[in-house]
C-alpha cells in the first residue's frame, strides 16, 4: 500500500484511536520535514538520529517546518531546547509587520530521543518592534548566519542538553546545533527568546 494512503488512513482514525494517534505521532512519513539530515553530522546515524528526535519533538509541539516557511517571504527565529531532566521546550519569534509574536510550546515529560511527550502548555504573545530589534542584535553577537551548524569539539556528552536554533530570512535558512554550549552570547539569544515567551529560567537550570 503507498505510503501516502497509509498516512491518510492514520491520521483518519486519531481521533477515534487512542493507539493509532501514538502511531500516527511517531511514524516518518506523517511528518514534514523539519532539519536537512545532512546538515546535522557528518556520521549519517548521528544526523538521522537528530533528525528523527528533533522533527517527533516539534511534530508533537504543533510546530511548523521551518524549511516549508522558507519557501515563502518571512523572518522567525525558533529554539528548541531539549535538557535531559527537565521537559521539552520550544520558544518561536515571527516578524509581522512592525510587531513580532512570541509562540511558546512545552510538552509533557523529559527531553528523551526514546520518549515523545504530549502538547502540556501553550502560549501566544504579541511583541514590539524593540524585541524583534533585540532578537537581530543577539543573531549578529553569535556571527549566527556564518556559524558552523553543528560543532565537533563540543558535540555531546551526559545529562546535557541539546540547543537548537533555526532561523529564516526571506528564503535564507540556517540551523545552529550545539550540546549544553559554553558560549555566553548564545546562552543569551535562547534565554532572551525565552523571555519574550514570559518564561524565566532559574540559572540552576541552564545546561
Amino acid at each position: 500500500m503507498p505510503a501516502a494512503l497509509i498516512a491518510a488512513l492514520l491520521l483518519a482514525c486519531v481521533h477515534a484511536d487512542p493507539q493509532a494517534r501514538a502511531v500516527a505521532e511517531t511514524a516518518p512519513w506523517t511528518r514534514p520535514e523539519y532539519v536537512a539530515v545532512d546538515l546535522l553530522h557528518s556520521d549519517p546515524a548521528v544526523a538521522r538520529f537528530r533528525q528523527d528526535w528533533y522533527a517527533r519533538t516539534l511534530f508533537a509541539m504543533g510546530e511548523p517546518s521551518f524549511i516549508e516557511l522558507a519557501r515563502r517571504p518571512g523572518q522567525a527565529v525558533r529554539f528548541l531546547w531539549l535538557r535531559h531532566w527537565h521537559a521539552p521546550i520550544a520558544v518561536r519569534v515571527s516578524r509581522v509587520g512592525d510587531q513580532a509574536v512570541a509562540e511558546l510550546r512545552v510538552l509533557t515529560g523529559l527531553a528523551r530521543p526514546e520518549t515523545t511527550g504530549r502538547l502540556r502548555a501553550s502560549r501566544r504573545v504579541v511583541l514590539d518592534a524593540q524585541a524583534w530589534a533585540g532578537v537581530q542584535t543577539r543573531l549578529d553577537a553569535v556571527d549566527f548566519w556564518q556559524a558552523p551548524t553543528w560543532d565537533p569539539t563540543t558535540d555531546g556528552g551526559q545529562e546535557g542538553a541539546r540547543w537548537l536554533f533555526e532561523a529564516i530570512d526571506d528564503g535564507r535558512l540556517h540551523i545552529v546545533d550545539r550540546w549544553s554550549p559554553d558560549d555566553p552570547a548564545l546562552i543569551d539569544l535562547g534565554l532572551y527568546l525565552l523571555s519574550l515567551a514570559q518564561v524565566e529560567i532559574p540559572q540552576r537550570e541552564v545546561y
